[in-house]
């Protein structure tokens, strides 16, 4: 599968792995949580706000690190000075990278909205015990 030129390079690179594996960690603390029936509120906590967090940071580097190879390849001289890409989708390069995108946002989208869903549902512990205290 063949991405554009601007998306080798290092920053993208170590963004993809970043926001990898907090999916893979989101993931896998979603099954801990489950389906084990392990869960406890610091896996709650990393679940739905720490890993998110890394992920997007991770997401943010991808695109930074696609201006940051532009701008050299632009200097060198190989690709002409357009301001914008240009985005054919009937390229398989850019068809390929535009389904990854939509692949992972739809999905990134998904698990954030079943995560936020459960916080919303599951009561917090911590109000019955100040309502019982305060009695």
């Amino acid at each position: 599968m063949k991405l554009p030129q601007s998306v080798y390079n290092w920053t993208s690179i170590i963004g993809t792995l970043i926001a990898s594996i907090s999916f893979a960690l989101i993931i896998f603390t979603f099954i801990l949580s489950s389906y084990l029936n392990l869960g406890s509120s610091y896996i709650g906590l990393f679940m739905y706000i720490i890993f998110p967090m890394v992920m997007v940071l991770g997401l943010i580097l991808i695109p930074i690190g696609i201006l940051i190879q532009r701008k050299k390849i632009r200097k060198s001289g190989t690709i002409d000075e357009s301001n914008w890409p240009k985005i054919d989708l009937n390229d398989p390069k850019y068809r390929n990278a535009f389904l990854i995108f939509i692949v992972i946002t739809f999905f990134f989208i998904l698990l954030s909205s079943i995560g936020n869903t459960k916080l919303i549902i599951t009561p917090n512990p911590w109000s019955f015990a100040v309502h019982y205290v305060i009695q």
